[in-house]
Formats: C-alpha cells, sequence, structure tokens
C-alpha cells in the first residue's frame, strides 16, 4: 500500500474554473492490478512546494474524488484512464495538490504491480518532486500521516469537462532522452470540434498571468511566437508535431506553449493552460 502527493503546477492547469472527470497514468507494460482499496484527493493551493507531513500540504478540505474499494483496474502500455466518481470542481488560476492513496489485493501470484512512468526522460528537476511512502498491506502506510521520501513525479494526464486544454508529449529518442535534438514535440489540442485554433510558444512564463480583454482566462506567456494553426476535428482534438532542431546550442532551452481557441457558434476566444519542456540532447 501506499500514499503518494503530487504538485501540479498552475502553469498547466486551466485558467478558468473547470471540472476534472478523470486522470491518466502511463504504463510501459500491460497489468492487471487488483486494488482493495484506491481513493483520490484534490486541493487547490498557492504553494510551491510539498512537506512530507501530508496534512499541511492541504491549505483546505481536499476534494475527495475518488473513494472505492475491490477495483479492478487494467493497465495496458501506454496512457489507461482512470474515472473519478465525483469529479472535481477546480477553481482555476492555482497550483493543485493530487493525493493518491491504494492498497494492492495480493493474489495468488503475490502483489500484482504496475510499473508507472515518470514526468519525463531525463526527470525534471525543475519541478517539485512528489511525496510518497510505501510498505505492504496491513502495514497502514496508505493512512500514515508522514511521507518517507522524495522522488520524481508520475506522469499523469489531465481529463478536464468543458473547457479547452493543451498537452504535450515526446518518444524517447536514440540519445534516451525524450524532447531531444533532431527529435520532436508533439502538441494536442483538446476542445469541441469545429473550433478554431492558435497555438503559440514561448521561452519564459508571466508572474503573474495577465487577463486579456474580451478573452476567456490569461495569457501565461512573456512574449510568444504563432507556431500552428488549424480547427480541430470531430474527434474533439488536433494535433501538431513541432521538429527540434540538431542544433547543439538548443540544450537546456526552456520551451512553453500556450494554445487560444475560438468557438464560433458562441463567438469567444479562450485561451488555454500552458505545456513547456526542456530541450535534451
Amino acid at each position: 500500500e501506499a500514499r503518494t502527493m503530487l504538485l501540479l503546477p498552475r502553469e498547466e492547469v486551466p485558467t478558468l474554473p473547470a471540472v476534472l472527470t478523470a486522470i491518466e497514468v502511463a504504463c510501459p507494460t500491460n497489468a492487471v492490478v487488483d486494488y482493495a482499496a484506491l481513493e483520490i484527493y484534490l486541493a487547490s493551493t498557492p504553494a510551491t512546494g510539498l512537506n512530507l507531513a501530508f496534512a499541511p500540504n492541504y491549505q483546505q478540505p481536499p476534494w475527495p474524488a475518488l473513494q472505492t474499494t475491490n477495483l479492478t483496474v487494467s493497465y495496458t502500455a501506454g496512457w489507461t484512464r482512470i474515472p473519478l466518481s465525483n469529479p472535481y470542481p477546480f477553481p482555476g488560476n492555482a497550483n493543485v495538490t493530487l493525493e493518491i492513496r491504494k492498497v494492492v489485493q495480493p493474489g495468488a501470484g503475490g502483489f500484482p504491480f504496475a510499473t508507472m512512468a515518470t514526468s519525463s526522460s531525463p526527470p525534471r528537476v525543475d519541478r517539485p518532486p512528489m511525496a510518497l511512502v510505501f510498505g505492504n498491506p496491513g502495514s497502514g502506510a496508505s493512512t500514515t500521516p508522514f511521507g518517507t521520501a522524495y522522488t520524481t513525479s508520475l506522469a499523469i494526464r489531465l481529463v478536464w469537462d468543458g473547457i479547452p486544454t493543451l498537452r504535450h508529449r515526446s518518444n524517447v529518442g536514440t540519445s534516451g532522452n525524450q524532447y531531444n535534438l533532431g527529435g520532436s514535440v508533439d502538441l494536442t489540442i483538446e476542445t469541441q470540434p469545429g473550433q478554431f485554433y492558435v497555438l503559440f510558444a514561448g521561452s519564459t512564463y508571466l508572474s503573474p498571468g495577465q487577463p486579456q480583454p474580451g478573452i476567456n482566462g490569461e495569457l501565461r506567456l512573456n512574449g510568444f511566437t504563432e507556431v500552428e494553426s488549424g480547427f480541430v476535428g470531430l474527434s474533439g482534438a488536433d494535433s501538431a508535431m513541432l521538429t527540434i532542431p540538431n542544433n547543439l546550442a538548443l540544450v537546456g532551452v526552456f520551451l512553453a506553449y500556450q494554445a487560444a481557441t475560438y468557438d464560433l457558434a458562441a463567438q469567444s476566444f479562450t485561451l488555454t493552460n500552458c505545456s513547456d519542456p526542456f530541450v535534451n540532447p
């Protein structure tokens, strides 16, 4: 069993109030895991780091997004979605704490285990590490008040309802790194079919973000360049693949992306969350 807490930066979650309906985790292989208990809690916070003591990390009561027992999750190689039975009403424009408490049910072959990917390869050292504690079933690790270690955060995707979102990914190159020289950044806009979008790139964030007259959300990029535009298809998602030049001078460069969408029916613009990698060798 385990108790884990992550801190999600405000730049990477919506600028507006939104409802979180599911989370997705990445696994390198297939695995079927029986949980005696699985719980997920969320809360907005102004904090920029995590304590090993779990309770002080909450600035307000945590939202019980999932509290279930005797749950079987079939993880596939790639992304697996875990729906939230009590979707989280995010107020917008804040960091988010995400806590996962789990107790694995032992099976005939021992304890099933799903290996989950971390945030990137190589790990991001500019982001707050997650706090966690592990133990055998019955150890009480899932409810203990203190973590025992910090480690690189899990790779997760957040599934929001009713608001445009932006996410990115990159395959691992021959160097063993994602976002490597000569590789690519794949950016995906998710919103209502038929909406027009413009994708922007910058190298730093505004702090704080700046509301824009007549536009929903806030601008978070400090100086930006348009890199792609188009219409979202019937699937509700559209992707752009941007190639990283094979130039050693780019190693370590910070890239930040944000999109603006236009709803033709409502005649309104909305700014998405941001997404940001570093260029690696």
